[in-house]
């Protein structure tokens, strides 16, 4: 675990602020850990190969938040349409 950046805390804040309502923090914990990256920085997204009802979409590296809405895109289209992980090829596949 690295060193907890009070800068870096502060920005989260900050642009928090920005994008929802205002709120009280009563009490928080503050942490780092590693991003969740992969050796390609390439994310996966397809179905468990143990629960049929479960898709993965994991390893967003530094811009996770913003592939949000793509994301939800793309999983939307697995469930509604594809149901199974064998015609999406646009990105690599968890299972």
């Amino acid at each position: 675990m690295s060193n907890i950046v009070k800068k870096q805390i502060d920005s989260i804040h900050k642009n928090l602020a920005l994008y929802s309502n205002p709120f009280e923090i009563k009490s928080s914990i503050e942490w780092s850990d590693f991003r969740p990256l992969t050796p390609t920085d390439m994310l996966l997204i397809g179905f468990d190969d143990t629960y049929s009802n479960l898709i993965h979409a994991t390893r967003l590296g530094w811009l996770g938040v913003t592939f949000g809405p793509a994301i939800g895109k793309s999983v939307g289209n697995l469930m509604l349409k594809d149901k199974s992980n064998k015609n999406n090829l646009d990105v690599q596949l968890f299972s």
